[in-house]
């Protein structure tokens, strides 16, 4: 029984607007790349005299290349709110999520009930890290508005083993062009193609590029979107397995999705499925699959927490692979 692997978008991740974005490379080959945003306070309904708050932080982290350790020693930050600093901790082995700081500091104000971060002066971060031949260091993760609010960011092979990859915005301001680079397993990022961006628009425009030049093995892709006066920011970073050239037909759809995810193959044999995060971590069990015949099965993937995954699909004398 032969495994079949391919990499999809489970669930939207977005590009926070206004969010902070660090980009740690290792003397060996791998980088690590932290995305901040700064989106909610926690505070008492009432405070007549002041009060103590916290913040909510949605945190997306990428450890990415072919020498790329499974964790970092150290991973945590700092939030500036104006002269106080709200610490706290990351995943050290990196992934997707939620939190909310742990310093509490003191406001002495009256507007608890509706007082947000950027009341607070909540607009950096200090990212403290130490990984394997990555130095314990402090590094200043600022904001900075996109050119584009960009809504997703994905792609998958084609039938000629070629990446189709496709991406999606819901407004653009001033917007130049989308640079569209390639990682290698050497780490080592490359312009492969641009695409000319709408400038000024706040309706959602689709965008597409295929890369007719890969070859076997993994390859990363992400967009550099490009504004007019020069400000640029990165997409989230994807990743196309092409190890395997097989003839099999897997499908899924709709991809992206946010719910529910039909998968199919295309020589009727009776699969099971199982479903990874990007850290190699078995999700299976966060949803609910229901099989329909040999070929065609529905799975619910509303449990799962935003990021890319993969499927592990085992079929019958058949392999191959999908992205």
């Amino acid at each position: 029984m032969s495994k079949i692997k391919f990499l999809f978008v489970a669930i939207i991740l977005s590009v926070w607007q206004g969010h902070s974005q660090c980009i740690v490379s290792a003397d060996s080959d791998y980088e690590v790349v932290v995305y901040l945003n700064a989106y909610d306070v926690s505070a008492p309904s009432s405070c007549d005299y002041g009060y103590n708050y916290n913040i909510y932080i949605n945190y997306d982290i990428e450890i990415i290349g072919p020498d790329a350790p499974s964790s970092m020693y150290t991973l945590q930050a700092r939030l500036h709110c104006g002269s106080q600093n709200l610490f706290f901790q990351l995943p050290n082995n990196g992934g997707s999520g939620s939190l909310l700081t742990t310093a509490n500091p003191w406001r002495n104000a009256n507007d608890c009930a509706t007082v947000t971060p950027q009341d607070l002066n909540c607009n950096s971060f200090t990212l403290e890290i130490h990984g394997n031949n990555i130095p314990d260091q402090d590094i200043n993760c600022s904001p900075s508005a996109l050119p584009v609010s960009l809504i997703y960011f994905t792609g998958e092979l084609n039938n000629l083993n070629q990446t189709e990859l496709k991406w999606q915005t819901a407004s653009e301001s001033n917007s130049k062009e989308f640079v569209v680079e390639r990682m290698t397993e050497e780490l080592i990022w490359t312009e492969i193609g641009k695409k000319n961006a709408a400038g000024n628009s706040n309706s959602i425009i689709d965008y597409s590029y295929t890369d007719k030049t890969i070859t076997e093995g993994v390859f990363y892709y992400r967009i550099k979107q490009i504004d007019n006066d020069g400000t640029y920011e990165y997409s989230n970073i994807i990743a196309i397995d092409n190890t395997f050239k097989t003839n099999g037909i897997l499908s899924i759809y709709p991809n992206p999705s946010n719910d529910i995810i039909n998968v199919s193959n295309s020589f009727n044999s009776k699969h099971t499925i199982s479903i990874f995060n990007i850290l190699g971590e078995n999700v299976t069990h966060l949803v609910t699959t229901k099989t329909f015949d040999n070929n065609h099965s529905q799975i619910d993937i509303s449990a799962l927490p935003k990021g890319s995954y993969i499927v592990s699909c085992n079929a019958i004398n058949k392999s191959f692979i999908k992205n």
